[in-house]
Order: structure tokens, then sequence, then C-alpha cells
């Protein structure tokens, strides 16, 4: 049921010989080429015009089964400023420095992209126009975001959507430390300046997931209850108190390629805890991921419990650790089969699809019972639905006042039209209003 997938960057990168593709792994964010295509990736790297054919029907594929196709790419840096094409051509002109001749390293590769400069920002700009003429792709997910200015990220949105409307504009509004001023960073602290540019949520993956920095700390969906009314704030998208102010703008997420995965974090996190609690947990957190209000973003593999062996940053380990496992689909069935229901359910009810921060401010209420299980409200027009989030280890009681069905309950407590609700341990529930 998803509607985009994300690629990881398909452009030439410099860490993996094409024609001994087995002696080294990377994930490909060290950018050479920005308009070539990489070769390891292709059938026959010899042949220039293959690698070109096999993506446009990688695309075109992926179009054929309704799946619109995103590209990250990496505009902030390069893997080897000497050896860079456009360096030798006009030395300097394309990278960041001070008035002291030193160059910029916000990205912590050496070197930072400028993209000021007329010619550079012509350059990206183009680019971003060959990838969609060239491909027909439907969106661009920006590596390191916030290395680069705002005023060349909007003219990014105007430019790609004036050839393909609807086109996504994403990316990593990280407050990077460049030698751009703070205020025209393309950061999330800035996301007012950019109306069309989305940002990964880090607020929502610490809530929900618990820190990325301390694989111990849990989050609301790992039990730590202390952090509902913050989970509150990030269901509504961050609009609320004003750190969003469209949740058109916000991607959410608890689980991407960097770090660790999910469950992979739970395994630390939910000590002592078995399997099946750890599969309740996995659901809980995409649920959340799934029913909150802006953009849900899941990681490949995140509906089956993914996992890298507990290595967080494996940009350069071997296909054992990357590669998705599809015996564990099989093995973890419930949690497939209720990412796909929680899917289908966001699709069929826009009140999980509110585009404006007004929408969310008149449709979006949350209470809370005993200070642990979060109650969330949704509407729009003749669609009511409360969801409970419950991470604890106690049942609980809720009487609706108004007749409905439940249309999802992993814990299996609830005849679909029994109006004195039971809330099971380690559970979500969804009651739709109204439904005869």
């Amino acid at each position: 049921g998803i509607t985009h997938l994300q690629i990881m960057p398909v452009n030439d990168f410099g860490s993996v010989d094409e024609f001994h593709q087995d002696l080294y792994y990377n994930w490909g964010y060290d950018p050479m080429q920005f308009r070539a295509l990489e070769g390891s990736y292709s059938l026959d790297p010899a042949n220039p015009v293959c690698r070109i054919q096999e993506f446009a029907r990688l695309v075109n594929t992926c179009h054929k089964n309704g799946i619109r196709v995103n590209l990250d790419v990496v505009f902030n840096h390069v893997y080897d400023k000497q050896r860079f094409a456009l360096e030798t051509l006009v030395p300097n002109y394309y990278f960041l420095m001070n008035q002291n001749g030193e160059f910029s390293n916000g990205s912590g590769c050496g070197n930072d992209i400028d993209t000021q400069p007329i010619m550079s920002k012509r350059y990206f700009l183009n680019t971003c126009r060959k990838l969609i003429h060239t491909f027909d792709i439907d969106g661009l997910r920006f590596d390191l975001m916030g290395i680069l200015d705002i005023n060349f990220m909007n003219e990014v949105a105007q430019t790609c959507r004036s050839i393909k409307p609807g086109f996504m504009i994403y990316g990593e509004g990280w407050n990077m430390p460049s030698f751009l001023p703070e205020n025209q960073r393309a950061s999330q602290q800035n996301q007012s300046q950019m109306p069309n540019i989305g940002h990964f949520s880090d607020r929502f993956r610490e809530v929900i997931r618990g820190s990325n920095s301390d694989l111990h700390q849990r989050g609301y969906a790992s039990g730590n209850i202390q952090k509902i009314n913050e989970a509150m704030q990030v269901l509504a998208a961050s609009c609320q108190d004003f750190v969003f102010n469209s949740p058109q703008k916000v991607v959410n997420f608890v689980e991407c390629h960097d770090n660790h995965t999910l469950w992979d974090k739970n395994r630390v996190a939910c000590q002592g805890e078995g399997r099946d609690l750890r599969e309740k947990r996995q659901i809980l957190a995409n649920a959340m991921v799934l029913l909150a209000q802006g953009i849900a973003f899941i990681h490949s593999g995140q509906e089956f419990g993914r996992t890298k062996n507990n290595i967080g940053n494996s940009y350069n380990q071997p296909d054992a650790v990357n590669s998705i496992d599809y015996t564990r689909r099989n093995f973890h069935q419930t949690i497939t089969k209720d990412t796909k229901e929680l899917i289908k359910i966001r699709k069929e009810h826009p009140s999980f699809r509110l585009k404006t921060s007004e929408e969310i401010a008149n449709n979006v209420s949350f209470e809370m019972i005993e200070n642990q299980v979060l109650v969330y409200k949704t509407n729009k027009d003749n669609d009511q639905n409360y969801v409970f989030f419950n991470p604890t280890s106690n049942s609980f009681q809720y009487f609706m006042n108004e007749k409905g069905k439940v249309i999802f309950d992993n814990g299996n407590s609830n005849d679909p039209y029994n109006q004195n609700l039971i809330i099971a341990p380690y559970s979500v529930l969804i009651y739709h209003l109204g439904q005869e």
C-alpha cells in the first residue's frame, strides 16, 4: 500500500570500484558525478548506456505498479574535491569558504558545496531538471539539506513542481555547522521560510522511539509514559506548539537507513522483554508513524522487524548486514499484516491526513487514561476516529458515548460494535464513529 519508494543514492559515487563491486560496499553518500549513474549497480558497468536503460526501467516498472519514485541526492559535498570535474574547471568556485580562504566542513567530509554562486545554483537546478526529464522521477530527498541555502531549496521546489506538479522535495534539515549563516541554512529551524520543503522530524523519532544516541533510553512506544505529552505534539505534526507550520512539511519516522533499526534499538532499550512483546512494540511504533498527521516514512523491513545485527552505522558493511532478509517477513507475519492494515486505514480515512495546521487545530484533540494511555481523536467531515495507544503492561477500559465500530485492535479484546472498550497491554485500538 505504499505510495512512494525512496531510493538511496544512485548517482556516481567514489568509494566502490565499478568493475570489482565485491571488494567494497558503500551506501553511496560520497558523490563524484551528479549527473551520471553509479556503474556498480549495473549488470554491465562497461556499457554506459546499460545503466541508464536499467534505471529507467526500474522507475517505469514502479510507476506501472502505482509506486512513485523519490531519489536520494547528495548535493552537500563531494568525495574528492581535487578530482571533482567542476573543481578542475573553476577551482574553489563551487565550495563554501570563509574570508580567510578556509573551506567549510559542516558535512564532516572535508568540503561543503556552495549553492549560492549563480553558476553553482544553475548547475544543480539543471541537474534536478535533467533527472526529472530523463527518468520521470517523482521526488528528491536531500542528504544534509542544512548545508544548502534557503533560496536554493525554494528554487528547487519551484523548478521541479513547474515540471511535475506534486513533486516531493524533502530532506535532512539538521542545523549543520557550516560557514553559511544560520538564518540562511535550509534547516528545520527555518522551515517557515520554505513553504514547499519537507523535513525529517527527528523530534518524532526521539519521542516515539527513544533517544537515538542512547540505545537504553525508551520512547513512548517502548514504554516511557513520561513522554506522553510530547507524543501528543508529534502526533499533531508538531503544529499545535508551532515547531512546524504545516503537516505537509513533516516527515514522521522511527527508523531509516542511518542508525540502529527499531528492532535492534528495542532489543537494548526493552532488554528482558520477549520476542512476542517486541513484536507488539514494533506494531505500536509503526501505528504511531502511520496514523500521525504529516508524512509517514517507513524504512524497508521495518514492517517485519528488520535487524542489522545491532550495527548502527552500516554504511560500509557488507550485504550480510545491509541486505533485507525476507525470511524475517515470513517469521514476523503479525507485524507485516498489521502494518499493511494500518497503511490501508490511513489511506481510507482522511482525518489521518489533514493538510493544514488550521485543520489540525480544529480537528485533532487528545486525552489520557490514567496518564498512561494516549487517546488520539481525529475528525474530517464525516470521518471521526478515536485511537488508543497503550505502551504499558496494564489493561484499561474506556466507554464510548457514541456508537461506532472497532476497525483495528491488535489486542484482540473487543467485539467490533462494543462501546465498552478494553485496551489491552501493548496494543493499538482504532474506533471509527458512526459506522453501522
